[in-house]
C-alpha cells in the first residue's frame, strides 16, 4: 500500500536528501505486497549514491554531482536490504532495474536512513 513507484520515460529515479550524513540504508525492493505483484513490476538493480563537489569555472564557485559509490540490490527478496554508505549522500539515482514481467513500473516498497544514531522513519520492524 505504501509503494513509491516512478512515472518516467526511462523507467528510473532520483531520490534527494536533505539530513546530511547517512551511515547505511535499507530498501525493500519493489512492489512487495506478494511475490505474483512483485514479478510483474519492475524492480531496483542499481542505485548510485552522489554527493556535491566543489568546483571554480572562470572564478566562479559551482557544485556539480560525483557518484561516490554503487549500491547493487538483490532479485527477488522481498525482504529489507541493507547497505553501509561509504560517503555523504545527498541523492540517489536509480540506475538499472530488473525488468518486470507485465509492466515497466519500477518500484520500492520501503525506504529508510540511518541517521544520528537511528532509523529516520523509525526501526524496520515497528
Amino acid at each position: 500500500a505504501t509503494s513509491f513507484v516512478e512515472n518516467t520515460e526511462d523507467d528510473l529515479m532520483k531520490i534527494s536528501l536533505s539530513t546530511g550524513f547517512q551511515e547505511k540504508i535499507r530498501i525493500i525492493n519493489g512492489y512487495a505486497s506478494n511475490q505474483k505483484l512483485y514479478d510483474k513490476n519492475n524492480s531496483v538493480k542499481q542505485i548510485g549514491i552522489y554527493d556535491y563537489k566543489p568546483i571554480v569555472v572562470d572564478g566562479e564557485n559551482f557544485v556539480t554531482p560525483i557518484k561516490t559509490q554503487n549500491i547493487l540490490c538483490d532479485a527477488h527478496n522481498l525482504d529489507w536490504q541493507e547497505f553501509k554508505l561509504s560517503n555523504t549522500a545527498v541523492f540517489l539515482k536509480v540506475e538499472d532495474v530488473y525488468q518486470g514481467q507485465m509492466y515497466n513500473d519500477t518500484c520500492i516498497a520501503e525506504l529508510n536512513f540511518y541517521y544520528e544514531g537511528e532509523w529516520l522513519f523509525g526501526d524496520v520492524y515497528e
